[in-house]
């Protein structure tokens, strides 16, 4: 990404790269991410290449930018106060209720994007990495028998499976059911 688009910006800034989102957005519920071009994008929201290339390198920084938008919504902030396994459970409620409130934007999404193409590959390395960052922090990962960066791994890549089960199936499965999963997978001892 060209500027750092964590610090403050100016109204116009800010316009200008939710602009550039949308237009990403827009474009994935016609096609998949792969064919959609720089041109396409700058296209669909009005603003010349060189706007484009002013705020991001490619397409694939302008979408980690909107998974960015995305996780920020979730509010992993206030998850570092509480212990790894009630972070899980925060993590999935705020999860299931941005999905429910996408929900039709997200199929739209997904006639032309498979699960496993580049756009999905890159939202679960984001919050992949989000979670990882989170859970390392949890005195129960880093006091724990087995070496913190594992288990964060771990916590991460089955919260990312409990997640892929409750989203991306044929069958919508709720809230406590997918936290039942959950519990059943992330057996209690790991937190002796």
């Amino acid at each position: 990404m060209q500027r750092d688009l964590k610090i403050n910006q100016s109204s116009n800034k800010q316009r200008t790269v939710r602009d550039f989102s949308s237009a990403m957005f827009k474009l994935l519920e016609h096609q998949s991410f792969e064919k959609i071009t720089v041109q396409e994008i700058c296209t669909e929201s009005h603003y010349p290449r060189s706007t484009f290339y002013n705020y991001f390198n490619d397409k694939f920084d302008l979408m980690n930018q909107c998974w960015n938008e995305q996780i920020v919504k979730l509010n992993f902030d206030d998850g570092k106060r509480v212990l790894a396994s009630q972070i899980i459970e925060l993590f999935f409620s705020r999860s299931y209720e941005l999905v429910q409130e996408n929900r039709d934007d997200i199929q739209l999404i997904m006639q032309h994007n498979d699960i496993n193409d580049q756009l999905w590959t890159s939202f679960r390395s984001s919050i992949n990495n989000t979670l990882n960052a989170i859970f390392l922090q949890c005195e129960q990962v880093t006091e724990s028998k087995l070496p913190a960066d594992m288990l964060s791994e771990y916590l991460s890549s089955t919260c990312l499976l409990v997640l892929k089960k409750c989203f991306f199936s044929k069958k919508v499965v709720p809230l406590e059911e997918a936290q039942r999963y959950l519990k059943q997978i992330i057996s209690d001892s790991i937190f002796d």
